[in-house]
């Protein structure tokens, strides 16, 4: 199966996690509108334990695997890079099944902890994708340290199909039951769809012998022992999985500091059940746009990791330079766009209960602390700098469980106080990843001169996205407009919003020909002439 370019393989990974976030986004209000936004509250804090669950068990591997399968195949020996794929799918499964069957006998004393007492079944009932997904993982691992980019993208789309699909099918059937069934019923098809994933993913894997490892290709007169490499996935797989429990962890520590400080400034259950619903809106929308970090760190961890074996120390700084650029231009101006047009998308998505768009507005801009934090801390990964980076992000979440714990308890601040946590953590971690960093590469990254561009761009993407949507509503709704006419603006406003910042990039000198044309070239094809002719 060919390999894909890095551009290109970004660009499958980013529109495979937009139709994920699509779906995500139209599956949320489906689910509020069966479950309440009290369900969706305990739904929200149930997913914050699976999913730290699941990272410390699961999400740390596949990066972990990636990059041993890439710097075996990169030195030659295509044949332990299969053989360290196939001990970590057998390590990964021991891990996950165990982890399953704890969770689930430990559910009931977790939502306890968790000031979650209504999320014991959904617990139980999550409990087995971490099984499911550990397998999933090692397939995705594999595939990503070969960098054949396009079987991941595909089967991240069926995964969250069947899970929508499921999901919501079972949380309408058990909700005549209870709320704590509806709820449960919400989970379900979390574990369906990784199954259904896996099964297309052994399909591409058997089919036309894809992996049979050809004449010649073994190059490399070493083999490396099972011990070995058990050894190094371990190694590997160790320090970045902590990295992922302590990001995720974050969200564990905001499901119950909110809850148990909304408490102690005097907010009742009903209400702390709402509140913590509207800052799971606010992250489930906040979210979306990282799918593109996502795709810029898929590819560019075994790139680096590569690069890193070969000691082509211009290549290392070149792929560093082009993540954060590719950061910056997403990041910034999604969190314009959002912030913005806060209070449309929310009437649009949750039209009943739209109080959190409040939130928005003002924890917009955390995905771009979030976005570089992600990059810096695959980077460092990818140069081998695995332990000093669960340092950097623990000193951030010490931060912001002491700013959660200290603001959340007042009445006036009250659910703000997790935005501004977050806001003040993921900058502690940044200032220290940056040191870090540039002490390894010996290169001061620029980050303001990466910055400036793209804010300038999204500023005037900002005034132009404003006025489209406010008069749009205007004009077609009037004083009062309905569901469909905030959809009809939002869209306008995104469409012209994406045309002027693209334009906006392209004046400044950020976007050029290479990259468009390495990316894709029809699409570089389509450009207008008098946009190409202002192009480097």
């Amino acid at each position: 199966m060919k390999k894909q370019s890095t551009t290109r393989g970004m660009a499958i990974l980013s529109i495979a996690g937009i139709v994920v976030k699509l779906l995500s986004l139209l599956y949320v209000p489906l689910l509020i509108s069966i479950i309440d936004t009290n369900g969706f509250g305990v739904y929200t804090n149930t997913y914050a334990v699976f999913t730290w669950v699941y990272a410390m068990t699961n999400i740390g591997m596949q990066p972990a695997i990636a990059k041993l399968v890439a710097e075996l195949d990169e030195s030659g020996n295509p044949r332990d890079a299969l053989k360290a794929f196939k001990i970590s799918r057998t390590l990964l499964f021991i891990v996950g099944t165990v982890a399953t069957i704890l969770l689930m006998v430990f559910a009931k004393p977790i939502s306890v902890a968790t000031k979650n007492p209504r999320a014991v079944l959904s617990l139980i009932t999550l409990a087995p994708t971490i099984a499911v997904t550990s397998v999933l993982v090692a397939y995705r691992g594999y595939f990503q340290g070969k960098n054949i980019i396009a079987p991941i993208g595909v089967s991240q789309v069926i995964e969250q199909f069947a899970n929508v699909i499921i999901s919501l099918t079972f949380a309408y059937a058990l909700m005549k039951v209870s709320l704590e069934a509806g709820v449960a019923g919400g989970t379900i098809g979390t574990s369906a769809g990784a199954f259904i994933s896996i099964i297309y993913m052994i399909y591409i894997y058997n089919s036309k012998k894809l992996f049979k490892i050809p004449k010649g290709a073994q190059t490399a007169e070493r083999r490396y022992s099972s011990k070995y490499l058990v050894k190094k996935v371990i190694k590997y797989g160790m320090p970045i999985t902590l990295s992922a429990g302590l990001q995720n962890f974050g969200t564990v520590i905001d499901a119950t500091n909110v809850r148990t400080r909304l408490s102690f400034a005097g907010f009742s259950a009903d209400n702390i059940d709402k509140l913590a619903g509207y800052l799971g809106q606010y992250q489930n929308l906040a979210y979306v746009p990282l799918v593109f970090i996502v795709a810029i760190t898929t590819i560019v961890l075994p790139d680096i990791s590569r690069a890193v074996i070969n000691k082509n120390k211009e290549t290392i700084k070149e792929k560093i330079g082009f993540a954060f650029k590719l950061g910056f231009i997403i990041t910034i101006p999604s969190a314009v766009g959002l912030a913005v047009l806060s209070e449309s998308i929310y009437k649009l998505l949750y039209f009943r209960d739209t109080y959190g768009f409040r939130l928005m507005i003002y924890g917009s801009f955390i995905m771009v602390l979030m976005g570089v934090v992600q990059l810096q801390t695959t980077i460092l990964q990818s140069l081998n700098k695995f332990y000093i980076v669960i340092y950097t992000l623990l000193a951030g979440l010490a931060v912001k469980i002491l700013l959660n714990y200290a603001l959340i308890a007042n009445p006036d601040i009250n659910i703000y106080g997790a935005i501004i946590g977050g806001y003040v953590g993921y900058l502690i971690t940044f200032l220290l990843n940056s040191i870090i960093l540039r002490k390894t590469i010996r290169k001061k990254i620029r980050y303001f001169s990466l910055f400036i561009g793209p804010a300038i761009a999204s500023s005037l993407m900002g005034l132009v996205v404003f006025f489209v949507n406010k008069y749009t509503l205007l004009i077609l709704g009037g004083t009062s407009p309905s569901r469909m006419i905030y959809g009809i603006a939002t869209f306008l406003s995104i469409l012209m919003g994406v045309l002027v910042y693209g334009y906006g990039l392209i004046l400044i000198g950020i976007i050029t020909k290479a990259e468009v044309q390495n990316m894709s070239p029809r699409l570089y094809n389509k450009i207008p002439n008098f946009v190409k002719s202002r192009m480097r």
